[in-house]
């Protein structure tokens, strides 16, 4: 058998078990490709590390909207009008 001879059969024999068991995919558990296609994505567009940072900035946020809004209620948000010198508010 000539080396050319040989070289074709062995590409037609990779290329048959390629095709029959390269692409088979026969995994339906819950960490199987159909179970989620998106692994990097927690949202429609975001990752778990955004996430946890819009919770951070959310929370940190609300925190200091909390003290912002107690103060206003306690009526220590600006010095009085009362004074007789200038204030900037």
């Amino acid at each position: 058998m000539s080396t050319r001879r040989l070289k074709c059969v062995l590409g037609v024999a990779v290329c048959v078990a390629g095709a029959l068991g390269g692409c088979s995919a026969t995994d339906n558990s819950p960490e199987g490709i159909r179970y989620n296609l998106t692994p990097e994505l927690q949202t429609m567009w975001q990752r778990p590390v955004d996430v946890g940072n819009q919770v951070s900035v959310t929370y940190d946020e609300n925190i200091r909207m909390f003290w912002e809004d107690l103060h206003r209620g306690a009526l220590v948000d600006r010095p009085t009008h009362l004074s007789k010198y200038p204030s900037p508010y």
